[in-house]
C-alpha cells in the first residue's frame, strides 16, 4: 500500500471512530473550515457527518445541516460567490449544496475514494481528488473531460488563482494541468507527502505542508515550490508533529499551520520564526485566514471536555469546535492591513492621537464606501485585542 493512501486511510480511522468517541466526551473533529472571500460567513464542515454556516460577527449560525443529512465529510469547499458548497465523503459520493438554503442539488455517487475537493476560484469548476480517473466538472457537477492517472494514490488538489491551472499533488510527484486546453503542462518528481497545498498569489510557487520518510526519520516541514520545476525553493522546519495545513496569509508575509498534536502555528515568512498561537488536546485538520488576515477560525474545541455533540434538532453555536482568534496583535499589523484596503487614511492619525476606544468606534461606523466591511472587522478585532493588553 503506498504511503499517502496509508496517510488517507488514517484520517479515514478518524472519521470512523469519531461517532464512537463522542459518546466518550471526545470532541467533533473539523475536516475543513473556509472563510468565505467577502468575510460574511465561515463554512464548518465535520468529519462525522454535517457542515455549517455560521456568522463571525454574530456568532450564529446562518445554516445548519446534522450528519443525518449530510454523512460523513471527508472534505469540503465552498464556491467562491458563496452559493455553493461541495462535499465528499471518502468513499464515492460528491454532494453539491445551496449553502443559502441547504438543499442538495447534485450527488455523484460513482467516484472511487473521493477524498478531496475544490473550487477553481472563478467559480467554474470543480475537481475531486480521487483513485481511478478524475474528472474537471462544471458547477453542477458535469464531467468536462478526465484526468487519467495509474492509481498509485490519491492525489491533493488545488486550483490557481487565475482558476485556469490545476496542481495534481501524488506521493511522489506533482502535476500541473491546464484546465483550458486540458493538457498536462508539467510533471516533476517531488518526494514527500503533502497533506495540503496552496498556490501563491503571482501563481509561481506552492506552500505544501509535507512529510519527508528518511533513513534519519520522520521531519514534518513546509516547503515552498517551483510547480513547473519541482525545485524546493524555501524550507521551514522545526515542527514536533504532522502538519495537517499550511496556508499564506492574504498578504503571504505569514503562514498559518495546523497539526495533528492540536497545535497552531504563526510562521513569519521572511525569518522562518515558528510562534505557537493555539493549543487543544484534539487533532486540528483546517484552520482559515479572513479576507485580510487579521483574524484566522481554528476547526477546534478549546479542549476535548467542552464539545460533544451538536442537537440536530437546536444547535448552539458554543456546541460547535470553532475558535476565532487575532494571531498577531500588534499595531503594526493593524497599520499593514489599514493600508492593505486603503484604510490608512481613516485610521492613521487617529491610532496614534486618541484611544483605542475611539479607533473601534470610528471603524463601526465607516461606510462600506470608505472601507471593505471585512477588512474593517479585522481592524476592529486587531484593535479590540489591542485594547485588552493595556
Amino acid at each position: 500500500m503506498n504511503r499517502l493512501l496509508r496517510v488517507f486511510l488514517f484520517v479515514s480511522f478518524i472519521v470512523s471512530s469519531s461517532t464512537i468517541r463522542s459518546q466518550e466526551n471526545n470532541p467533533l473533529l473539523v475536516s475543513h473550515i473556509e472563510w468565505s472571500s467577502d468575510g460574511t460567513h465561515i463554512l464548518v464542515a465535520l468529519q462525522e457527518g454535517g457542515f455549517y454556516t455560521i456568522d463571525p460577527f454574530t456568532r450564529t449560525f446562518l445554516l445548519a445541516l446534522p450528519s443525518t443529512v449530510t454523512g460523513v465529510i471527508t472534505d469540503a469547499a465552498l464556491q467562491p460567490s458563496g452559493d455553493l458548497v461541495a462535499t465528499v465523503d471518502g468513499g464515492y459520493t460528491l454532494n453539491i449544496w445551496n449553502s443559502r438554503n441547504g438543499t442538495l442539488v447534485r450527488s455523484l455517487n460513482d467516484i472511487p475514494v473521493a477524498y478531496r475537493v475544490d473550487w477553481s476560484p472563478n467559480g467554474q469548476y470543480i475537481f475531486t481528488g480521487n483513485t481511478n480517473i478524475m474528472y474537471v466538472r462544471n458547477t453542477t457537477g458535469d464531467p468536462l473531460f478526465p484526468i487519467s492517472y495509474g492509481a498509485e494514490d490519491i492525489p491533493n488538489v488545488a486550483f490557481n488563482p487565475s482558476g485556469e491551472m490545476l496542481l495534481l499533488s501524488f506521493s511522489a510527484k506533482i502535476e500541473v494541468w491546464d484546465v483550458i486546453s486540458q493538457q498536462m503542462l508539467a510533471r516533476n518528481i517531488v518526494a514527500g507527502l503533502r497533506p495540503s497545498i496552496e498556490w501563491s498569489a503571482d501563481q509561481t510557487r506552492i506552500l505544501a505542508a509535507n512529510i519527508n520518510n528518511t533513513r534519519e526519520g520522520t521531519f514534518y516541514n513546509i516547503v515552498v515550490i517551483n510547480p513547473m520545476t519541482g525545485e524546493r525553493l524555501r524550507v521551514y522546519s522545526g515542527f514536533l508533529n504532522q502538519l495537517t495545513s499550511a496556508q499564506w496569509s492574504p498578504d503571504e508575509t505569514q503562514i498559518l499551520a495546523t497539526s495533528v498534536d492540536g497545535t497552531v502555528y504563526l510562521i513569519d515568512a521572511d525569518s522562518g520564526t515558528i510562534t505557537p498561537i493555539f493549543t487543544t488536546d484534539a487533532p486540528i485538520l483546517s484552520a482559515d485566514w479572513s479576507p485580510y488576515g487579521g483574524q484566522i477560525a481554528i476547526g477546534a474545541p478549546l479542549s476535548s471536555e467542552m464539545v460533544q455533540a451538536i442537537d440536530s434538532n437546536e444547535p448552539n453555536f458554543a456546541e460547535l469546535p470553532v475558535q476565532i482568534v487575532v494571531p498577531d496583535v500588534s499595531l503594526e499589523r493593524f497599520q499593514t492591513i489599514a493600508e492593505s484596503c486603503g484604510a490608512d487614511q481613516l485610521v492613521g492619525e487617529i491610532i496614534t492621537d486618541a484611544a483605542l476606544s475611539t479607533v473601534i468606534a470610528q471603524l463601526e461606523s465607516a461606510t462600506a464606501d470608505q472601507i471593505p466591511p471585512a477588512c474593517a472587522a479585522d481592524l476592529i478585532a486587531i484593535a479590540e485585542a489591542l485594547n485588552n493588553t493595556q
